[in-house]
């Protein structure tokens, strides 16, 4: 009952102390937590479902994008990033692409690649397309830490784009690649 203790203290301590469990029974007490009204014991829930980095922790953390602040949000990435599954990938893509917040989104990018899965090339490639330079930049070194072939086709549009903040660091992502391929895309920009 310490998890629904009137002091947040407590409240926190209840949390800290579950996810030291490090326990699957312990996801859906720490979930439910999100939902708390103090901010404190809201950020050390998702900080504490990031910790067990279990994916019955994913539909509570990607709930927190529908009504935590934008701090508490961009934790929420973060923890979705130490999950290392498919449902956490697919709640990472989502938030790349449909987030309010350029911050959240580029967070989100920057955890796909950390993640170093081809299978977040879908978002990717779509996140190429954000309206927000700090996203496209976000993607694009998503792309480079990812770093299979695909990535040299997926980064020609960026070559092309008006910023010229991003068609340098797609032109340095495409040379730390160091695939030969690359060297026509290349090309065109000297």
């Amino acid at each position: 009952a310490a998890i629904t203790d009137k002091k947040p203290n407590v409240r926190i301590a209840a949390i800290e102390t579950l996810a030291q469990l490090n326990a699957d029974a312990a996801v859906p007490a720490i979930g439910q937590a999100l939902e708390d009204k103090n901010e404190r014991v809201q950020n050390k829930a998702i900080w504490a479902l990031g910790h067990l980095g279990n994916p019955k922790a994913v539909p509570f953390l990607t709930q927190s994008f529908l009504y935590a602040k934008p701090e508490l949000q961009r934790m929420a990435v973060d923890a979705l990033g130490a999950i290392h599954d498919e449902s956490a990938l697919s709640a990472l893509g989502r938030a790349l692409l449909e987030n309010k917040d350029a911050s959240i989104r580029a967070r989100a990018a920057t955890q796909l690649g950390a993640q170093g899965n081809a299978q977040s090339f879908d978002a990717l490639r779509k996140g190429l397309s954000d309206p927000e330079t700090s996203v496209k930049l976000a993607v694009i070194h998503a792309l480079g830490a990812i770093g299979l072939p695909p990535v040299i086709y997926m980064l020609e549009s960026a070559l092309k784009d008006a910023n010229a903040n991003v068609v340098r660091d797609a032109a340095l992502v495409l040379g730390g690649i160091g695939d030969p391929s690359a060297i026509e895309n290349l090309k065109p920009l000297l």
